[in-house]
């Protein structure tokens, strides 16, 4: 595993000579992948372009995020920044780097919005952010390359899942009643927050984030019929 890290610090390493040049474009880049933009992302979707597609995109994120902090707790691999200090630390983060969230969300968020809408130019978007964006985290030196590859491997698993299963389960869950859906909808995030390690502040906020849009999308269909 040393020889990978170390390959990943070349890897870096040769990003990094063309800062601070490139610094501009790059933290661009990788700010299409931060939580401040998906929070303006998915209500534009979902209230603005297409409510189911909106509430899918949102759960998806979301699970997605909440394996994406355990997979980081499991593997306790360090960033580049903490593994060589030649490496600039252009971007702040504290969490553990494997596997890179923004890649795992470039791949579920923009691999889900283009295989919804199947637009040719909404396709040639999500590729080019589904490889800028992680290459831009290695720039910053928030990530070795493994990392990416770990983010790709998950949001490409994640992904393939929800899309297979979607069809089947979401008209079983719409025929449950309404109380086994609100209960369903925030029992089970409950659950798992009761087994989270104390101080893991990622998992409990994605799963507290999930536990607030399921309960949503089951009242707002209930109650208020969004259209």
């Amino acid at each position: 595993m040393e020889s990978l890290l170390n390959w990943g610090i070349d890897v870096v390493l040769f990003f990094q000579q063309f800062s601070p040049t490139l610094d501009l474009p790059f933290k661009v880049l990788t700010s299409f992948g931060d939580k401040e933009f998906y929070l303006l992302l998915m209500p534009l979707v979902y209230w603005c372009i297409n409510r189911r597609a909106g509430a899918r995109l949102f759960l998806l994120l979301l699970i997605s995020a909440f394996l994406n902090e355990a997979a980081k707790l499991l593997a306790d691999q360090p960033r580049p920044f903490n593994y060589d200090p030649r490496v600039i630390k252009l971007v702040h983060e504290e969490s553990g780097g494997l596997p890179s969230g923004h890649t795992q969300s470039a791949v579920v968020v923009w691999g889900y919005l283009a295989s919804r809408f199947k637009n040719r130019a909404l396709w040639l978007l999500a590729g080019f952010l589904i490889i800028a964006i992680p290459l831009s985290r290695i720039y910053l030196g928030a990530h070795f390359p493994t990392d990416l590859l770990g983010g790709y491997a998950i949001g490409a698993l994640v992904l393939f899942s929800f899309l297979r299963l979607d069809p089947a389960l979401a008209p079983w869950f719409n025929q449950k009643g309404f109380f086994y859906q609100l209960g369903v909808s925030a029992g089970l995030p409950v659950l798992l927050i009761s087994v989270v390690p104390s101080g893991n502040d990622g998992l409990l906020t994605a799963l507290g984030a999930l536990m607030g849009v399921a309960t949503g999308v089951v009242l707002e269909r209930r109650w208020v019929g969004f259209d």
